[in-house]
């Protein structure tokens, strides 16, 4: 469907958007709430989207708790602002008993001329908006989002793997004595 709408928002001369949305930390969320809390989540998540979107709009799930947005018709600016939208409104109140904040990324057909690259690119935003606090719509920007290759993000991915490890083995260490359960975390916590 992106193809097909970039291609009639090119032979129209018309504006076409694109956001990219990421629940954040919800495998945190799975792990404490379980799964079915998950699945709730990612339904009222995907009804709010679809409540905000506009008649031609399309709004897609795309991986494990990432959406896509598709707005025909509209800028970068007022994708952003459409999605902006969505993060407060979501922010904003609990779901399934939880707090839930979400990532998003927003490019427009202006940037670019194929719909591989405006995924791309608007993945790039959406990347750099998780890398930088999480809870945030980030617009693209090609002289602010760092473009990172396949090796850069699975050079992050691994980094993030072995910080994981380590605290997992806190963990183990402070649960096998009770009397300095999570004193490995607090240390931590306070040195950052």
């Amino acid at each position: 469907r992106l193809a097909v709408q970039v291609d009639a928002a090119r032979g129209a001369m018309e504006p076409l958007s694109l956001v990219l949305v990421d629940l954040d930390h919800f495998k945190q969320i799975n792990d404490t709430l379980g799964h079915q809390v998950g699945d709730d989540i990612l339904r009222d998540v995907g009804r709010a989207m679809s409540a905000a979107a506009g008649p031609s709009d399309l709004v897609a799930r795309v991986g494990g708790e990432e959406f896509a947005w598709l707005l025909p018709g509209r800028d970068a600016q007022a994708a952003f602002d459409a999605a902006e939208g969505l993060r407060e409104s979501i922010a904003a109140r609990p779901i399934a008993g939880a707090r839930v904040t979400l990532s998003a990324g927003v490019c427009d057909l202006g940037l670019t001329g194929t719909a591989p690259e405006l995924y791309r690119l608007t993945d790039g935003a959406l990347y750099w908006a998780k890398a930088h606090g999480r809870n945030i719509t980030f617009r693209y920007n090609p002289d602010i989002v760092e473009e990172l290759s396949a090796s850069e993000r699975a050079d992050r991915l691994e980094r993030l793997m072995a910080v994981n490890t380590v605290r997992a083995l806190a963990r183990a260490v402070d649960a096998k004595d009770p009397t300095t359960q999570r004193h490995s975390e607090r240390v931590g916590e306070v040195a950052r």
